[in-house]
């Protein structure tokens, strides 16, 4: 089956498919209606107090459509397009302040690196090896080992945000990145914890720094050959600042609709499960709050670019022996119907790294966070966590 790369949403065409409320079914006049409601951008950063005025503004009640049909982008000559670039410029702008202001670059021997820490210093020290796309700020995602003690360390890995390529472009350069990081840093053992797209990372630090890696954890992480198929109005929205921008608009202006496209895009359920799925994440304001992040953590797209057409790059160039080499405990977590890496990874890498341990989550799906069976996977972390401290 060929997979699908990262957050995409899946559009469809207005009145396609019944209800647009269903789960999985966001129109293509959404992302114009959210790009117009995106010319202010204040509405669009992280500020709690922002969100209200949005909705008075762009609510179905108060004429939404008509209202974007009025402002849509180069209604009124070429004065649209100099809107729009203005509106991303401060949004973009805004989002660097945000970004820059949770994290520290330090000097390293292989050069300059983005990292934060969170949790007691004296606890079990946990590397994050981020995704793809993303960076530093998807240290969250962690959030619920701070519970068991550790201490959280997240990078910025080589080509996203403010870690230049030049750190180090191909996996195993940015293992030794991240061992300089530690040697920064002073800590002499980590558990080095990959998810999706930084598995082939995290895989690479376990083989090269054998004394440096207490333990490895993989979830849902990509460890051999990929090679996603990224249809082409998913590249518009996902792989373009634009894009990216328009995507945040919507997880405020239509958030069960990009929920559910997201647990559709991201996931091989079936639609009632899907529909489940979505009902769970739309019941808990903090479980809808995740997937907002998830989007918010592809902007700005260009500062992130360079990492993930690195990175999508060289996971086409994986083998199977990516795993190979590696001697430190090891526990893999993966969703039984993760739609975007397949769980043939996950059994790849359990069955090629000695004693591994298999976690497989009943109707998880690629963001294990957002699964309903994510309370399985962090048992089975906890336990992990125990053994290797």
């Amino acid at each position: 089956m060929r997979r699908r790369c990262g957050l995409g949403i899946r559009l469809t065409p207005t009145g396609s498919d019944g209800d647009r409320d269903t789960p999985g079914r966001l129109a293509r006049d959404d992302v114009a209606a959210a790009l117009s409601a995106a010319f202010e951008p204040p509405d669009l950063v992280e500020s709690p107090e922002a969100i209200p005025s949005f909705h008075r503004r762009y609510s179905p009640q108060n004429g939404t459509r008509a209202a974007i049909r009025r402002r849509r982008v180069g209604s009124s000559g070429n004065g649209g397009g100099d809107r729009m670039a203005w509106g991303y410029n401060r949004f973009a702008d805004h989002r660097r302040v945000l970004l820059r202001s949770g994290s520290t670059v330090i000097a390293t021997r292989a050069g300059p690196i983005e990292y934060v820490q969170a949790g007691p210093q004296a606890g079990t020290p946990v590397l994050l090896f981020h995704g793809s796309p993303g960076g530093y700020d998807q240290r969250w995602l962690l959030d619920p080992l701070l519970d068991l003690r550790c201490r959280l360390i997240a990078w910025s890995r080589p080509g996203y945000l403010r870690t230049p390529l030049t750190t180090g472009a191909g996996f195993p350069e940015q293992a030794d990145a991240a061992t300089g990081l530690l040697d920064e840093l002073g800590v002499s053992k980590v558990v080095a914890y990959g998810i999706s797209g930084g598995g082939p990372s995290a895989l690479e630090f376990a083989r090269r720094q054998p004394a440096r890696a207490a333990g490895l954890v993989l979830e849902s992480a990509v460890t051999r050959s990929y090679a996603p198929e990224i249809p082409i109005l998913a590249r518009a929205v996902f792989l373009t600042r634009y894009g990216t921008w328009a995507a945040a608009a919507l997880s405020r202006l239509r958030p069960r609709a990009v929920v559910g496209d997201f647990v559709r895009q991201e996931s091989t359920l079936d639609d009632r499960a899907r529909r489940r799925a979505v009902d769970w994440i739309m019941a808990e304001p903090g479980r809808r709050e995740i997937t907002r992040r998830l989007i918010l953590s592809l902007t700005p797209y260009e500062d992130r670019a360079p990492g993930l057409q690195n990175d999508l790059a060289r996971f086409a160039a994986l083998d199977d022996s990516l795993t190979a080499g590696v001697g430190c405990p090891a526990l893999v977590l993966h969703g039984s119907h993760d739609g975007d890496v397949d769980p043939g990874h996950a059994h790849h890498a359990a069955a090629t790294i000695p004693g591994a341990v298999l976690h497989i989550v009943p109707q998880g799906w690629h963001v294990l966070r957002l699964s309903t069976g994510h309370g399985s996977a962090l048992e089975a972390t906890r336990t992990f966590l125990e053994t290797v401290r």
